[in-house]
């Protein structure tokens, strides 16, 4: 399912998710999230979001002028999307329920991907097909910005619908099967998200090379 969301904001209605009793605040963008909606915003192209879940990301590159394809499995998480958005950012927004590895883009061109904290969801022998797909939607020239848990995060949380058992990778191993579709990294990093102590990521940023 797709659609544009000045559509979406007539025709689509989701009940608010309340946040858990005792949940951290968190701040708007973690350090490959913020390094992605700095570069995007001037791209020449659309960038696509996936597994935008709440919208963070993508709320921050349209509110700086971007134009996103927001994707997530969970359509209550884009209705929700569709709804904060402001009216007059609404036309640089579209919207598509799906997943990896099963979801595709044919005609694809976007200028950069965000995929924070997805990947080690997939079931192994799903990453390389899409990280495959990544590649072919962002040729020629188009830059990647992907973050996974490590196996140093504890109690990380799992998507609806996704595999019961996570797969977590190190930054060299990211940075290993980044590199073997083809991607040319740029830098790769290690960090821990400003609102907790246990959700260590690994984070690659890498471009296509024509």
């Amino acid at each position: 399912m797709s659609y544009h969301a000045d559509v979406g904001h007539h025709n689509l209605t989701a009940a608010a998710v309340p946040r858990r009793v005792g949940d951290p605040p968190r701040p708007l963008l973690d350090p490959l999230s913020l390094r992605f909606v700095i570069w995007a915003q001037g791209a020449a192209g659309p960038a696509l979001d996936v597994g935008c879940g709440d919208g963070i990301a993508t709320r921050a590159l349209l509110a700086r002028g971007g134009h996103v394809v927001a994707l997530d499995s969970d359509a209550t998480a884009l209705h929700r999307l569709v709804e904060q958005v402001p009216a007059e950012q609404c036309r640089r927004l579209k919207v598509r329920l799906g997943q990896l590895p099963d979801v595709d883009f044919k005609l694809a061109n976007f200028a950069a991907i965000h995929a924070a904290r997805v990947l080690h969801l997939l079931d192994p022998v799903s990453l390389e097909p899409s990280l495959r797909k990544f590649y072919r939607w962002l040729y020629p020239e188009g830059k990647l910005f992907v973050s996974v848990l490590t196996p140093g995060a504890v109690g990380h949380p799992l998507r609806p619908g996704a595999c019961s058992q996570a797969h977590p990778l190190d930054e060299g191993a990211l940075r290993r099967h980044v590199d073997a579709v083809g991607f040319v990294v740029e830098e790769s990093m290690t960090y821990l998200p400003a609102w907790s102590d246990t959700e260590e990521c690994c984070a690659v940023i890498a471009r296509c090379e024509a």
